[in-house]
């Protein structure tokens, strides 16, 4: 019997094995082993999940999952042909708007439109790629590496689906139509949706929901509301601050906000999936040798696609020379892109999908290597420092990149976009937790130890005997068993 008093998520942690699912060997003499996996493959996640998150996780499915979707789809329908049919009214307005917000804090003097400048850049900056693909990067390394993970993926994936969803809009920034508007940023790309306003509403609202209630053992439900109340604030205040800086109007700041909402609900709604492929692709050795490669093929798949769009759209795009004359009041670029002008420099973005590859591989490696499932459990100190070296190397090697000069587009794409984004996330995911574990700033638990979720008959036996308190069974460390496959 269970002894009185035991905490039911402890118990189950026990029964299990805390993490000890998410490594599993082969059974050469089974023959059924592949068979009996694949129909235990939602059992075996609910008990991963039961273990390590609660038993409050549920990822069964329900009509308001179908519910959500079919609005979600029906909004976007109605959506693209009513913003197409009054985009160009509504810029107009806008274009006045913003011409008198400028003129009223330029007339205030330098010195305020010195300090609105830098305060629209400090509160909008938490909104741009970059920073968001840090942010995730530092809950892989310091949080929770299942949920990092996850964050990650579906951040990358739907970094690529809004850049494609812009060169379809294909909407110019507001200092290209306008002479008197300044742009404070010199930004190339199509200006809606708002990738900036849809990062910031998904994935903040997204890691929200899944840290405070989703996969939290206590359910903090008034802090998720308090949480998702203040988000909003900002997000009002930066969709502001983006149409005075001239760069996003406000129209496609709402689109960001729809699309960034539909996004988090569909993720939601497909949780179970995601979490499924995340566990199978990065933390499971025996099956990410070959879940690795369908997010490879996927990816590419996916670049094909947009690769074939963008070679379609150059037979007929030519930018307006009004844009043209009036970028380059605030820019400087090469006569190439001109006639290309938003084109080149939005497609430039859908290279995240190249992300994908390298956050699967690289976590996929690190799984062999080092418990980074366990490694949540470092002391505090250890694991905000790892975080500060990962998202430090992580920005380097953009940087690094970015000073390889690009020729033509072809070499953009490739030198400044297609390898940061691959060496970044490999090294991020991959080669920095093995450095974290060799220079002392991963610490594992003996409770952490892992073992296979296709356990033996004697393996299941000791479990048995766990639960009646006849002692513990010794589990293999997941380093130990990597080398056994090997």
């Amino acid at each position: 019997m269970l002894r009185k008093g035991t905490n039911k998520n402890q118990e189950l942690s026990e029964i299990i094995g805390s993490d000890d699912s998410f490594s599993e060997s082969d059974d050469e003499n089974d023959p059924l082993g592949k068979l009996r996996n694949d129909n235990e493959d939602k059992y075996n996640l609910d008990k991963r999940v039961m273990a390590r998150y609660g038993t409050g996780v549920d990822h069964k499915k329900s009509l308001t999952n179908y519910y959500i979707k079919f609005t979600g789809v029906l909004i976007v329908l109605i959506l693209i042909p009513t913003e197409i049919v009054i985009r160009n009214t509504i810029f107009d307005l806008e274009l006045d708007g913003i011409i008198r917000v400028q003129t009223r804090i330029r007339d205030g003097g330098s010195a305020l439109w010195n300090f609105f400048d830098w305060f629209a850049f400090i509160v909008t900056f938490p909104a741009r790629n970059i920073f968001v693909n840090c942010l995730a990067a530092f809950i892989y390394l310091v949080l929770d590496p299942v949920l990092g993970f996850k964050s990650a993926l579906t951040l990358y994936f739907g970094a690529f689906v809004i850049s494609m969803i812009k060169l379809f809009y294909k909407v110019p920034r507001p200092y290209w139509m306008d002479r008197r508007v300044t742009g404070l940023d010199c930004l190339m790309d199509f200006s809606g949706p708002s990738d900036s306003i849809f990062f910031v509403t998904f994935f903040y609202s997204y890691n929200l929901i899944i840290f405070l209630v989703l996969y939290s053992k206590k359910k903090h439900k008034v802090w998720l509301g308090i949480s998702l109340g203040l988000l909003s604030l900002v997000i009002i205040l930066q969709i502001f601050l983006l149409n005075f800086r001239g760069t996003v109007f406000y129209l496609e700041s709402m689109i960001g906000v729809v699309y960034g909402v539909i996004y988090t609900a569909i993720c939601l709604s497909l949780d179970s999936e995601i979490h499924k492929i995340s566990e199978f692709t990065a933390f499971i050795i025996k099956t990410s040798k070959k879940y690795k490669f369908y997010l490879l093929f996927f990816s590419l798949i996916l670049f094909a696609i947009a690769l074939v769009y963008y070679n379609a759209e150059l037979i007929t795009w030519r930018a307006p020379q009004l844009w043209i004359v009036n970028s380059q009041e605030e820019c400087d670029f090469d006569e190439n892109f001109e006639i290309r002008l938003g084109l080149d420099a939005t497609f430039l973005h859908t290279a995240a999908i190249f992300g994908l590859i390298g956050l699967g591989f690289g976590a996929s490696m690190a799984t062999k290597i080092v418990d980074n499932v366990g490694w949540a459990h470092t002391a505090l100190w250890k694991r905000i420092i790892r975080g500060i070296i990962g998202v430090a190397i992580y920005v380097g090697i953009f940087v690094a990149f970015w000073f390889i000069p690009r020729v033509d587009l072809p070499t953009a794409y490739f030198f400044n976009q297609i390898l940061p984004h691959l060496v970044a996330t490999f090294s991020l995911y991959g080669l920095i937790p093995i450095l974290c574990k060799y220079i002392g700033l991963i610490q594992q638990r003996e409770s952490d130890e892992v073992s296979s979720s296709s356990s033996s008959p004697s393996q299941r036996d000791s479990a048995k005997g766990r639960i009646n308190g006849e002692g513990s069974p010794r589990q293999e460390p997941l380093i130990e068993e990597t080398k056994k496959e090997e």
